[in-house]
């Protein structure tokens, strides 16, 4: 006869875990040292400068507003180390480890074991595990709202009151959250479907994820109302249209920084269809979930066609579909043993490397971090000097790079004065002019340096000659 697996981790297997959280936990920090790029730098500035907590909720009224790390940047200051400011998001971050595994745990020890792995090592989890902004979190509230509803349809009481938390913390942390809740709700209700008549699967999906509905929708009520009645609307920092090239670019990008193979790339996606198909075959755990996060939620972008779809994080729940689903299939290709359990592990080892040396890209990388031309200007003007930016939008983030360096910087948009420095942003393949003239005056070169990965905040520090 087949034992079931627990749904619970043993001392051993919690030690192993806990370990791969710490070095999870080490390589954020690592990868979070950098100052504050574009939307990190708002972020500070929006929570500075609403000053109380009440303020965060009711007078930013901005897209960049993720209210729950609005709320701890407020807290710890905008002059604070960028690794404090991006706190929340490392804890958070690192946290998704624990629970991806005792998630994991609910099928089998390996794959508890391989979505570990995945959760601490994946580029893009990584990545928005050390990034001060709200995914972390919410990512975090998805897989929590997982766990319960799996405990649930596994014969666990009514997690009515949990979802409803989890839901409302996912909504503050990212308003994708939304989108991931109607995910899971629509996993239950086909895994119900499959045990029941579809009357009572209705009735019993929603019963339970009424609460959580509720709170979301009360949540989204309560910040569309704010932003009308401080600002007349909400504010967007950038709105393109939908385009279905901006949306496969995106999708494109997400499944190759969380399996961690070149931007752009078809062939990963590919190979995710037949892991996928696979795992439709043999009725893996959560498959209803992942046909929902990986199919029918890109169908629904682009037969609503919403802005800004070129924005790889928004879809997220992606991201963490194809983190759940690799750990099932290679967990139960493990412990099917023989060529398959071989072959499962040669891929797992595989996508621990590639995505390790990734993240030590992105670690040197520092997201094109901005303070390195603070840094630059010391040199030279070790007491302070006063710079010409480009564009509005970088602004905050030389405020908040010599805020956090204590360096006296006095910051002009269109000013002939002759400012000693000139800063230049430039987003995506944007390029840099060689030189640049401002007020009859020429400035040259003097430090520069291009992000990589999922951030686009490119710079270049130009000196009077």
């Amino acid at each position: 006869m087949e034992t079931l697996p627990t749904a619970s981790l043993t001392r051993r297997e919690w030690a192993i875990v806990l370990a791969i959280a710490a070095g999870a936990l080490a390589l954020r920090i690592a990868m979070g040292q950098g100052a504050l790029w574009l939307d990190e730098a708002w972020s500070a500035m929006h929570a500075r400068d609403a000053a109380t907590p009440i303020g965060v909720f009711l007078g930013i009224n901005h897209d960049n507003n993720h209210h729950l790390n609005s709320l701890w940047m407020q807290m710890v200051g905008i002059d604070a180390p960028p690794v404090v400011q991006r706190g929340l998001a490392i804890v958070t971050g690192t946290a998704t480890v624990i629970v991806a595994a005792v998630l994991g745990r609910r099928d089998s020890w390996p794959t508890a074991l391989t979505a570990a792995a995945i959760f601490a090592v994946s580029p893009f989890f990584a990545h928005y595990g050390s990034e001060a902004r709200g995914y972390a979190p919410m990512m975090l509230a998805l897989l929590m709202v997982l766990l319960r509803t799996q405990a649930w349809l596994d014969g666990a009481p009514r997690p009515t009151t949990g979802l409803a938390l989890w839901g409302l913390i996912g909504m503050l942390s990212q308003l994708t959250m939304a989108v991931a809740l109607v995910a899971v709700a629509g996993w239950a209700f086909l895994e119900l479907v499959r045990r029941e008549s579809v009357r009572s699967a209705l009735f019993e999906t929603t019963r339970t994820f009424a609460p959580a509905a509720i709170a979301c929708a009360m949540t989204l009520g309560g910040i569309l109302l704010a932003a009308k009645i401080n600002s007349g609307e909400m504010r967007f920092g950038a709105y393109v249209p939908y385009t279905g090239r901006d949306q496969i670019r995106a999708l494109l990008s997400i499944t190759g920084y969380t399996i961690a193979v070149p931007r752009g790339a078809f062939w990963p996606a590919i190979l995710l269809m037949v892991i996928l198909a696979f795992a439709t075959v043999r009725r893996g755990p959560r498959i209803g979930f992942y046909w929902l996060a990986l199919i029918a939620f890109p169908l629904a972008v682009a037969i609503l066609q919403p802005g800004n779809p070129g924005h790889a994080r928004y879809y997220s729940l992606m991201a963490v579909a194809i983190a759940l689903m690799l750990s099932d299939v290679t967990g139960a290709l493990i412990a099917a043993g023989g060529w398959r359990r071989l072959t499962a592990l040669a891929g797992l080892v595989v996508l621990i490397g590639t995505g390790l040396f990734e993240d030590a890209r992105l670690i040197r990388n520092q997201r094109g971090d901005p303070g390195r031309a603070i840094t630059a200007m010391q040199r030279v003007a070790p007491d302070g000097t006063s710079i010409l930016v480009d564009r509005r939008s970088a602004v905050p983030v030389v405020a908040a790079a010599s805020l956090v360096n204590h360096y006296p910087l006095r910051i002009t948009r269109q000013d002939c004065s002759g400012a000693p420095f000139l800063f230049i942003d430039r987003y995506d393949d944007e390029t840099f002019p060689d030189r640049e003239r401002r007020c009859g005056r020429t400035y040259v070169p003097y430090a520069t340096l291009h992000a990589v990965g999922m951030t686009n905040f490119h710079w270049r520090l130009y000196r009077l000659r």
